[in-house]
């Protein structure tokens, strides 16, 4: 169940690294134009040490997120899956160049995953620095860059003004058969967990009424009925300008035992907009070979980048994995 109200708020928040990353930054084509435009004589960022640094050599398989305007998507690697395991790429300077020339070459083809399912291919149409001259981005005062490529992608079934999904070179099984949910069942489950989770914080029935409401079914396999995320965002998030007012949100993970649904994560907000923290699902998938699915959300603060966060189910709760990085700029990095 997805609100126009929701939509509308979440369509620049699905295309903002483009749009404020890739569209308003200037392209530069000459080298002492680009050594002006990144900070003149700055210091090059540290570099990693030799046996902290990822081994390319190995060809280790490469998570992807997939965004952007679907007439000219991109995609830029989130993390690494060495030994069921999700890590940050650690890379130098070098090392990520070395990484845009193997893995972000026009004609490279990752399969695409949406849904909990592969989908269909994407295929790499330029990488980041496949015209040394031209890198197909840059940053102000940023001298080392996650790579980014421009792409096109095969077989989504939706269709929408922006693309969202994963891709990598790994396989996964078909998906599971899909669990009976009905939509008045979900909305109900999805509104009844979101206001036991929201209690503890003051926040009841009434004050989500104002909200824009969301909930999804997944089969995750983290019991044999499907997981639930629920999420209630205020219309008012995306206006920088009302910082100082209070908002309320929530987004809330829920998965059924003997009792019922119950609630298995928890993110509450109930505070000034300038602090909060907002999070939306994203998408899902066995990012990890255990069997279960991940769930993968997108997190973000007023006038701040978003960045990625896996749970993983663990225990009867689902809990954080994994945290990819908010800003492109590597310059900051060990």
């Amino acid at each position: 169940m997805l609100s126009s109200n929701f939509r509308e708020l979440m369509r620049p928040l699905v295309i903002k690294r483009i749009a404020t990353m890739v569209t308003i930054v200037t392209v530069v084509t000459g080298c002492d134009k680009a050594k002006g435009f990144i900070g003149g004589d700055r210091p090059a960022p540290p570099e990693i040490a030799p046996g902290e640094a990822l081994n390319l050599a190995a060809r280790p398989h490469i998570l992807f997120q997939i965004f952007g305007e679907k007439e000219d998507p991109r995609m830029i690697p989130i993390a690494v899956i060495e030994d069921g395991q999700l890590k940050g790429i650690a890379l130098s300077s070098t090392g990520w160049r070395q990484l845009d020339a193997m893995y972000l070459r026009r004609g490279k083809a990752y399969k695409l995953y949406q849904g909990g399912r592969t989908r269909g291919t994407v295929t790499v149409r330029q990488g980041m620095w496949e015209q040394p001259e031209n890198p197909l981005y840059t940053l102000p005062g940023c001298q080392a860059l996650t790579p980014l490529a421009s792409v096109t992608v095969t077989g989504l079934t939706k269709s929408s003004y922006t693309v969202e999904a994963l891709a990598s070179s790994f396989e996964r099984p078909a998906p599971r058969p899909p669990k009976p949910l009905s939509d008045i069942e979900l909305a109900r489950t999805g509104r009844n967990v979101a206001v036991e989770a929201g209690a503890p914080e003051n926040i009841d029935a009434k004050m989500l009424d104002a909200l824009d409401f969301r909930a999804i079914a997944i089969n995750t396999g983290a019991t044999e009925s499907p997981t639930i995320v629920a999420s209630y965002i205020d219309p008012t998030s995306a206006d920088a300008g009302s910082a100082n007012a209070n908002t309320v949100h929530l987004f809330v993970i829920a998965d059924r035992d003997v009792e019922g649904y119950t609630p298995t994560l928890s993110h509450v907000v109930n505070g000034p907009i300038a602090g909060a923290v907002y999070r939306r699902f994203f998408d899902h998938l066995d990012l990890t070979g255990d069997g279960i699915d991940e769930i993968v959300a997108e997190e973000w603060r007023i006038g701040q980048e978003t960045s990625l966060l896996v749970f993983a189910w663990s225990n009867g709760r689902w809990r954080e994995i994994f945290r990819g990085r908010s800003s492109w700029c590597l310059d900051e990095m060990k």
